[in-house]
């Protein structure tokens, strides 16, 4: 009787997608396997990268969290312009994804070239408001990895996935009920003469616009409490936003939980607009 076992001399790699045979070096990604590294999402607009620098010290910084090998400034600039040398538009997105490189197996090899890809992508805007879902998915909480905005994001996308076409956002919570973020953004809401957010200690991204706003805010004098907070807090707002780096700050009209909450454009939206503009 022949044997089962294949001995493994006999070959080294056989990789296929969707029926047809592919490089080694796409299908053994980690990121791909495992999900496996890290990413930032810039703003291309009329020729400069929005918030450039802090989207580099934000990948580096995730990147060094993981021990994944970050990049460099200036290759991370050569990488960026490179992706938009022949964009006829005025605006686009740019992903940059930081990945461990190859590698089989859990367990990490520290000391791997990671892997840079970049893609640019039509620029999409939110609305002049927002109208914005409570999703049923709940975060998980682990504080080791809350922050960081790690290519792990199976939460999120079934979060989007409840969305119906008449919501713009979806508001998600963790799994002990306090208010973290939207699927693809930070909130941020003022009641009794300051103003509030979700600390992103156990669940969540660390954004960079929430971290820009939070900073200028505080700047200007106005006090910036970030805590753990249930719904009923949020709903007690007297202005609410969303904040993204790529789309900016919008502010929230209506927010369907059980029952539909109204909400007017509160006159501190002038206010975070222009200082979101002054970190461009």
């Amino acid at each position: 009787m022949s044997s089962s076992i294949i001995n493994s001399s006999s070959f080294t790699n056989i990789h296929y997608r969707d029926g047809k045979s592919v490089d080694r070096s796409w299908a053994r990604d980690r990121g791909l396997l495992y999900g496996d590294g890290v990413f930032t999402t810039l703003k291309w607009h009329k020729g400069t990268f929005v918030h450039q620098k802090a989207h580099w010290q934000r990948l580096s910084h995730d990147a060094e969290k993981l021990f994944i090998k970050p990049i460099d400034f200036n290759t991370f600039v050569q990488y960026l312009e490179q992706a938009v040398i022949s964009l006829p538009e005025e605006a686009a997105i740019v992903r940059v994804t930081l990945t461990r490189g190859n590698g089989r197996g859990y367990s990490p090899d520290k000391d791997a070239n990671s892997h840079a890809y970049v893609s640019a992508m039509p620029f999409t805007d939110w609305p002049e408001s927002l109208s914005i879902s409570l999703c049923c998915t709940r975060l998980s909480r682990n504080p080791g990895l809350a922050g960081l905005k790690h290519c792990n994001r199976l939460e999120q996308i079934l979060a989007a996935a409840e969305l119906s076409v008449q919501f713009d956002e979806g508001l998600v919570l963790d799994t002990e009920e306090f208010v973290v973020e939207g699927t693809m953004s930070n909130v941020i809401w003022y009641h009794s003469n300051q103003f509030f957010t979700p600390s992103i200690c156990f669940s969540g991204v660390n954004g960079l616009a929430k971290c820009l706003l939070v900073e200028k805010l505080t700047q200007n004098n106005f006090k910036v409490e970030q805590s753990e907070f249930k719904i009923e807090h949020l709903l007690k707002a007297d202005g609410i936003w969303m904040c993204n780096s790529v789309r900016g700050v919008r502010a929230i009209t209506s927010l369907m939980t059980d029952k539909p909450h109204q909400f007017p454009i509160h006159h501190h939206t002038k206010l975070l607009l222009q200082l979101f503009i002054e970190n461009n």
